[in-house]
């Protein structure tokens, strides 16, 4: 699953009405899902939520990624004013297997340093995360370091690191482009893909128009 063009958290009325994006995803017994959108624009001034949550039923598969363009980076507008929460939750048979949580702007002290702190987002204005899982038996050894070499070619465009939470296969990428965020995204998608679903990467016709 896709989408035909960029999901976008506009610049907040005087109000400062928060805008929410909520998507729940539920799969089947044995069953899989790739939810792969293209980026989320937060624009300068925005305030907003996006919040994610997938329920895997026993034996279901998930490869999943967001990723969120904050500001206007070609236009050198940067997320000044803005407030967002991000948050994705992954649950199994009903227990939490993988929860991860940014929240960013609102005028805090924490807020607004994680934006260039170097433990946050470091001045770059494109995040990504992509999660895939969960693997029925151990991630091999030979993937994760093919994986961390195609993160490490990246490096003068994008950084980024590769871990495996619990069950889950989990990369998280910094960068200034969100084209270049999401090829290093498809690119481990498609490395990956093999293992978790025991059939090759077939990219959505969509992305090549």
């Amino acid at each position: 699953v896709t989408t035909t063009g960029a999901g976008r958290v506009y610049r907040a009325r005087p109000d400062a009405l928060l805008q929410c994006q909520n998507t729940f995803l539920r799969v089947a017994r044995d069953a899989s899902l790739e939810w792969l959108p293209l980026e989320n624009i937060a624009y300068p001034g925005a305030n907003g939520a996006m919040t994610m949550r997938v329920d895997l039923e026993a034996g279901a598969r998930f490869a999943g990624w967001e990723v969120t363009s904050l500001g206007l980076p070609a236009c050198d507008e940067d997320f000044s004013g803005g407030r967002l929460l991000q948050r994705l939750e992954i649950f199994r048979d009903g227990k939490p297997l993988l929860v991860e949580s940014l929240r960013l702007g609102g005028g805090s002290r924490e807020g607004g340093n994680i934006l260039q702190a170097a433990a946050g987002l470091r001045s770059f204005p494109v995040n990504g995360l992509l999660v895939m899982g969960p693997f029925a038996n151990t991630f091999p050894e030979e993937l994760m370091d093919d994986c961390r070499a195609l993160v490490a070619d990246a490096e003068k465009r994008c950084i980024g690191g590769v871990t495996l939470v619990a069950d889950m296969f989990v990369v998280r990428v910094l960068g200034h482009c969100a084209f270049e965020v999401r090829r290093l995204l498809t690119r481990l998608w498609e490395n990956v893909r093999p293992e978790l679903l025991d059939r090759p990467a077939c990219a959505p016709r969509i992305w090549r128009t």
